[in-house]
């Protein structure tokens, strides 16, 4: 999938929270993503060009902003996504 955004926040108090694994990258633009793992702890992770980055099924997660004056272009992958690292991270 193909997402497109400018200026984007998810809104207040809302996270994203999938049945499928999902994998992203960040093609264009700059975006600021925020994880919650199962104690509450929250983790900020600032994606740039050619960024990728590993979500779970069940990660909850949340855009906290995307670029206001570039597109910010992402492909996503949803389904069940098997990685030589199951680690979440950016790379």
């Amino acid at each position: 999938k193909r997402i497109i955004s400018c200026g984007y926040a998810s809104p207040k108090g809302f996270w994203y929270d999938q049945s499928q694994d999902e994998w992203l990258v960040l093609v264009q633009g700059r975006a600021d993503l925020v994880t919650k793992d199962v104690s509450g702890t929250e983790t900020l992770w600032r994606l740039r060009v050619g960024d990728s980055m590993f979500l779970k099924a069940g990660q909850k997660h949340r855009i906290q902003k995307t670029c206001d004056t570039v597109k910010t272009i992402w492909l996503v992958l949803y389904g069940e996504i098997t990685l030589d690292k199951t680690e979440n991270h950016a790379t």
